[in-house]
């Protein structure tokens, strides 16, 4: 029998209050939010609602229950529901129970979203939705719909709607009261909604679930690290034995405690091609430690692989690791969980909350008199992580709205539709990269590999690549009740390991995607290619693969990027010549938004007297140079009224026509700025000895002048220039000199 705990009353309580309220209006599809932290027992509350529902005399409804996540999860939800209810009301799967054509009174149906939310061709893609001589979905929410009302539960309901025929699905079904379930809803009504009755709103606090000793006090990263010799081991084998260790702690404390339960240690591993090779990597490393599939102590669970999966979630079951894909992220519950290993993904720094949540609950629903027990823990190769909720469109967005009495400006701003996907040509691509590395390098394939090598040791071009580093975060820690804010950072110290080969592969392929993703298969290839044809580096050598990526790397910011960035730039402006395509130009008049929305994963809040608007958000990532010319502005006193920091794409940014190699392109200055005595100026940030700045500054230079010319002879108060930061000096290009970043005699201090 299941005990309530006291949140858990409380919550179901309050659904049943407000549910008699929507009750009151006749309208269908109204909508209560359960909102209730990761592992707070969601299921639990929503099946005992449902059971004192069902007591009502006068209501005739039936419950359909979506249960998301790929496999076998919604049998896991039925018996879970089935298990909290003791059979009263009843809970079916929808394919038990199709074929009697309709949905009995009070009746809970699980249903497996992922099975019936699928089309093809426009076509219902499962048998259970498939129209045929049998009895279908459709059929039976017909059937259903004549004789009674139906109420959709929707568990972790943020991540269930999102597309076009979940929408349509939706729709179908027709509900007269839709539950929708989940730590971050998207949905959060609206203080008209809930007084016409069309919706309500039940929130349960994270601090009420700890206290109750339901979910885990806190979260632990890399927290013992100092205990690990780090000597000759790559950044998987650190995190991979930190978290072995661990799980035998937990197990030691477990059994000081007399309790009889063997922690599980969950390893998230990519969805990626690159998955599969850590897979055969940790099974390699974990059959050295006596962790095995053929030892019964070690589980898969990927797209391809299911081994010892039977009896995992039992406390004293012998599985110790279970490696998985993102199917587990969400859904699955294994209160024995307690550690999480995720293994870094290019570009990817960020842990999803539903991932996180399989390890907070406590398996006995209470707290220990060992700490070591009331926390999770994660083990990570990411040298710095975030938590985040869902997906982008449940991030956190920040509002900002233009100050009072701020007057707006119009500018005339450029547009140019995007082009169609690029055709990339191999050997096109090739001779292009060759002359921009002859150009950078001042290397040729016409030389032998001695002399290029001593022209690039006449560069600095660094040639170190024994002792590689790399860091590690370790003592991260935060509490439970916070992971459910829309994005956390995590605080934490680092440390300096040596880097593997294969850190440095994935290292390589973060840099070139950095580049870009389309041109990124072609990128590797070339760049093998070039040190062999260059430097005679034969790819087919031990090792040598390992030492071109290694050399790529270090010298990538100095050399490489310059190389690859104005390389894909060329080939793609070579391209445009020859696509007959024409490509439309537009113009409109800019003016600052009245409002701005940005997420909380790109901006940061800067302190500011002097920005437009009430806060100021700018992009975490900005240069330092934009940084020092922002900081010069908010000192400026009373001689301006205010600065704008502009966007760097899209015709909702200002923007300024110039032309590069023949091709039209947009040019968005960095800032905005309008000064006491009514003039507008416009500028663009640069450092000194910028790489761009012989080729496109000077030409978005001169294209500015250009732009400032026309629009003064239009009546326009305007100004602005290439602003240089060097040193903490600030200076401008301006009037008729033309730029040369390396020649800052003929430029002016810069003074508001």
């Amino acid at each position: 029998m299941v005990v309530l705990k006291n949140y858990q009353k409380k919550a179901v309580r309050e659904l049943m209050d407000k549910t008699v309220k929507l009750l009151q209006n006749n309208n269908k599809k109204k909508v209560l939010v359960l909102k209730a932290p990761t592992g707070s027992g969601k299921t639990v509350i929503a099946s005992k609602y449902i059971e004192m529902f069902s007591k009502l005399e006068d209501r005739d409804f039936c419950f359909i229950w979506i249960s998301i996540g790929k496999g076998h999860l919604h049998e896991q939800s039925k018996n879970k529901i089935s298990s909290i209810l003791e059979g009263s009301p009843s809970c079916k799967l929808l394919e038990d129970i199709i074929r009697y054509g309709i949905i009995k009174r009070n009746a809970i149906v699980v249903v497996n979203w992922e099975k019936l939310n699928t089309k093809k061709n426009g076509v219902w893609d499962n048998v259970l939705m498939r129209e045929g001589e049998g009895i279908n979905f459709l059929k039976l929410l017909e059937n259903t719909s004549s004789a009674r009302k139906i109420m959709l539960i929707i568990d972790e309901s943020h991540n269930t709607t999102d597309t076009r025929t979940s929408k349509e699905l939706m729709n179908i079904i027709n509900p007269e009261i839709l539950l929708e379930m989940s730590a971050t809803p998207k949905y959060i009504p609206s203080g008209e909604d809930i007084d016409d009755n069309m919706a309500a709103f039940v929130k349960v606090l994270p601090e009420e679930v700890i206290e109750s000793g339901v979910i885990k006090k806190e979260v632990f990263i890399n927290d013992n690290i100092d205990e690990i010799d780090l000597n000759n081991k790559n950044s998987i084998e650190i995190v991979l034995e930190m978290a072995i260790k661990k799980r035998l702690e937990l197990n030691e404390a477990f059994s000081r405690e007399n309790v009889k339960i063997n922690p599980l240690c969950l390893i998230q591993i990519p969805n990626a091609k690159t998955g599969e090779e850590i897979l055969h990597e940790l099974i390699r490393i974990l059959k050295i430690k006596g962790i095995s599939v053929e030892n019964n102590n070690l589980a898969l669970w990927t797209s391809n692989k299911c081994k010892n999966l039977e009896n995992i979630i039992d406390f004293n079951s012998k599985i110790d690791v279970l490696i998985f894909k993102m199917a587990v992220a969400t859904g699955w519950d294994c209160p024995r969980a307690q550690i999480l290993l995720k293994l870094r993904e290019s570009g990817s720094e960020i842990f999803d909350i539903q991932t996180i949540g399989r390890i907070l609950r406590m398996p006995e629903q209470k707290h220990y008199r060992s700490e070591i027990l009331n926390r999770a823990y994660i083990y990570t190769n990411n040298k710095d992580i975030s938590v985040k909720v869902g997906n982008l469109s449940l991030v956190k967005f920040l509002k900002a709205n233009i100050k009072p009495n701020m007057k707006n400006i119009i500018l005339r701003s450029y547009y140019r539709e995007p082009s169609k996907d690029v055709v990339i040509k191999r050997e096109i691509l090739n001779i292009i990269f060759y002359k921009q590395a002859e150009k950078e390098l001042n290397v040729s394939v016409n030389r032998n590999a001695i002399s290029n090598l001593y022209a690039l040791n006449k560069l600095n071009f660094n040639m170190g690549i024994d002792n590689l580093e790399s860091q590690l975060m370790y003592e991260g820690h935060i509490e439970t009740s916070k992971l459910d804010r829309v994005n956390v950072k995590i605080a934490h110290k680092d440390k300096r390991i040596k880097v593997s080969e294969f850190d440095i592969e994935e290292v390589f392929t973060t840099l070139l995607k950095r580049t870009s993703e389309n041109f990124y298969p072609n990128l590797k290839e070339l760049i093998y290619k070039y040190f062999n044809d260059v430097f005679n580096y034969n790819i087919k050598k031990t090792g040598m693969i390992t030492k071109i990526q290694s050399l790529f790397i270090v010298n990538y910011e100095k050399f490489f990027k310059s190389i690859l960035n104005s390389t894909v730039e060329k080939y793609i402006d070579e391209y445009r010549k020859c696509d007959r395509e024409e490509t439309k130009e537009y113009y409109n008049d800019f003016s600052i938004k009245e409002t701005k929305l940005l997420d909380d994963v790109s901006y940061e809040f800067f302190k500011s007297k002097k920005n437009i608007y009430d806060k100021c958000y700018l992009k975490k990532n900005r240069k330092q140079t934009e940084k020092v010319f922002e900081d010069f502005l908010e000192k400026s006193g009373d001689k301006i009224v205010w600065w704008y920091k502009n966007g760097d794409s899209g015709k909702e940014n200002f923007a300024i026509r110039y032309e590069y190699n023949g091709m039209p392109h947009a040019f968005y200055p960095d800032y905005i700025v309008l000064f006491k005595t009514g003039l507008i100026g416009i500028f663009e940030v640069k450092a000194k000895n910028d790489r761009e700045a012989e080729t496109r500054t000077k030409a978005k230079n001169e294209y500015l002048k250009k732009y400032l010319k026309e629009e003064i002879g239009k009546g326009k108060n305007v100004m602005g220039g290439i602003i240089e930061v060097s040193d903490g000096n600030i200076k401008i290009n301006i009037g008729g000199k033309e730029y040369a970043s390396n020649n800052l005699a003929d430029w002016e201090s810069f003074k508001c």
